[in-house]
Order: structure tokens, then sequence, then C-alpha cells
């Protein structure tokens, strides 16, 4: 579910630190208040933490209405303590998956949690988080948005955690792909224009979407689960691949034109082409 019109989730700023801190503070809080007595010891997490989570680029923050409600850390890639994992097993243990943590959420604030998966669900649908055993309210919340309870890992400091994860349905990606892909594929070229043969869906870990010389386009399953303007981009550099197979000069200018012609509204950046391929960096394939 997209967020709110008010609501978006961006980067973490330095200017964003000392409230950042004050939300830490009140998650500590009411976690005491409810029981959980030894999490987040001390001042963790602390600026340091933030400061190193900016640096990697895996920090961010909600903000509503021009304040910052939430903020949690998104790390796509290996978690090292989720390497072993007791009394249980992983969900699945190669599909690329990325790790919430540090999350914490303004006491009158709604959805802070939900806004937050919904975010680095649409980026990455395969999710490890962990808790503490005492930590009820995050228990629940996992449980409520389809959380797995996995079994039990250790951080690094020897402290037990309670693993958890959300894989997608990729059986259920690839019949929704089947029945959205092919048809925008065969529309796209007939309005600009384009032989098609045939259109093939794949699922892939290497590449959105290729071309063969034969005339046909291969899409990846993963493209129903971005934004249309994404997956409408992707459809369009396929099928600029139909008459260049390359990346030359020519190509680019025709895939600007299309990309003006169809998307022109989506983004203010200029070239469309190049600031959707920024864009598409922002997602993982699974």
């Amino acid at each position: 579910m997209p967020e709110a019109a008010s609501r978006q989730v961006r980067h973490t700023k330095k200017r964003d630190i000392p409230r950042l801190m004050l939300l830490f503070a009140q998650a500590r809080q009411t976690m005491r208040a409810d029981g959980n007595l030894s999490q987040w010891a001390g001042d963790y997490p602390n600026e340091e933490s933030i400061l190193r989570d900016m640096a990697r680029k895996v920090s961010y923050v909600i903000e509503e209405d021009g304040k910052v409600i939430g903020t949690f850390a998104f790390i796509p890639g290996v978690e090292p303590t989720y390497r072993r994992i007791y009394r249980g097993r992983w969900l699945d243990k190669d599909t690329p998956y990325g790790t919430i943590h540090r999350i914490a959420g303004d006491p009158a604030g709604t959805g802070i949690f939900a806004t937050c998966l919904d975010w680095c669900w649409e980026r990455l649908p395969n999710i490890r988080i962990d808790t503490h055993r005492d930590n009820r309210i995050m228990q629940a919340l996992l449980s409520k948005h389809g959380f797995s309870y996995c079994g039990i890992i250790y951080l690094a400091d020897g402290a037990e955690r309670l693993a958890f994860q959300r894989m997608a349905d990729v059986e259920r990606l690839r019949k929704d792909a089947k029945l959205l892909l092919p048809a925008r594929c065969r529309a796209l070229a007939e309005r600009y224009g384009f032989t098609l043969n045939k259109v093939f869906v794949k699922h892939n870990r290497s590449n959105w979407g290729s071309c063969s010389a034969k005339g046909n386009v291969n899409l990846n399953l993963n493209l129903v689960r971005i934004p249309a303007e994404l997956r409408d981009y992707v459809i369009l550099h396929e099928l600029c691949h139909l008459r260049y197979m390359n990346h030359g000069e020519e190509f680019h200018r025709l895939l600007e034109a299309m990309c003006t012609d169809l998307l022109g509204d989506s983004l203010p950046d200029r070239p469309l082409h190049v600031a959707f391929r920024r864009c598409l960096r922002g997602y993982w394939l699974v």
C-alpha cells in the first residue's frame, strides 16, 4: 500500500539526527513500560550508529507534513549475524534479501511500521528482521504483516534475538506478470511502430529485460512489483533494441524521445532515460 500523499520516505540528513535521538528515546521508554527491559540498552542506537548508516546510505526517515515521524535502516545484502540460525531455518537461504534495523516511530503517529514495510517491500520483497524475545509489540506487528518466525540468531555481542522473514510469492508474481507484461509490451510496440515477434516472461536475477536478434523481448516477472513508470521505461528500453542492438547515440536518442512522450510528467530530471535508470537502481531482483 503506498504512503499517504503527505507522507514520504527519504534518506536521513544530518539535521534529522536530534529528532532521531528523541524517537529512539521514546521507543526505549515504550519498551521499558511494556516489560522489555534490556533491548536498546544504554544509548543505543546512538548518533555514531546513525552516522554509520548514513555513510552506507541505508538510513531513512519517514516524513509527514514536513515532520519526521519515523526512522529505520534498510540494508540489502547479507546480514553477518544471520549466517547461522538456531532452532529453525530461514524460509529461503539463496534469494537476495534486505534487513530492517533500528526502526522507531513517534508514539503519536499511526501506521509507521506499515509505511516502512511497504517502502522496503516495493524495493526488495524478501525481508528479514530480528527482535528481542521481550519485544511483544514488534512481534505483534510482524505477525500482523505476514512475517514467519524462523528461529534464533545471535548478535555480534552474543545477545539472543528472535528472527523473522517475509518473502514474495514468486508464483503469484509470475501469474500476474504473464497477464500484464506481454499485453503492455505489445501495446507500446504498436504505439511506437515496432515489429515485435514474441514476448517471454522470465525469472532471473541478472537483468530486468533483454531483447534478441529474432525480435523477441524477454521481461523479468519482477517488473510487476515496481512502479508503472519504471516498468514502462524497461519495456521501452527493450523495444528500442529491436531497432538498435547497442547502447549507442541513436539508441539513446530514440529512448529519450519515447520516454518524453510517454513518461514526460513522471520525473523532473533530464535526460529522462538517465533519471529512470538511476531510479531503477533502487530496486532489487528476487
